[in-house]
């Protein structure tokens, strides 16, 4: 199965756009402050890999489905990051006499983290399936 994903030729392909889909969520997250604004380049990102993966259709759907969770994720983890470094540095910024707030617990951490990788499965299965 892990050979069958390296030859995959829609893998190299899919994690291009899955990095310039990050690109462009990061910069939403840096620029804008409405949240829900954040739902455009997601469903641009996967509006991209429905179209890249719709012209790979004699791929099984397994390899469909590894090459859009693999890129749904290379966009994901990049805003993740960002999103922890720009809430640091509000924190920081923050004119109050209370105390900031602790730092995240490692359980919140791994509660985020699962929730993004069981949106990433379910997105990336409805991907897959309607780009066969």
């Amino acid at each position: 199965m892990f050979r069958e994903l390296l030859v995959n030729p829609a893998l190299p392909r899919a994690l291009a756009v899955g990095a310039f889909g990050g690109v462009g969520l990061v910069l939403t997250v840096v620029y804008s402050r409405r949240g829900p604004l954040i739902f455009v380049p997601y469903a641009a990102l996967l509006a991209a890999l429905t179209l890249l993966l719709s012209q790979f259709g004699q791929l099984p759907y397994a390899p469909r489905f590894a090459a859009a969770y693999a890129a749904f994720a290379m966009a994901t983890v990049p805003v993740y990051v960002a999103v922890g470094v720009l809430g640091k540095r509000q924190r920081e910024r923050r004119l109050s006499a209370e105390p900031p707030p602790g730092r995240l617990s490692l359980w919140g951490h791994v509660w985020r983290i699962g929730f993004g990788i069981a949106v990433g499965g379910i997105l990336s299965a409805g991907v897959a399936f309607v780009a066969a």
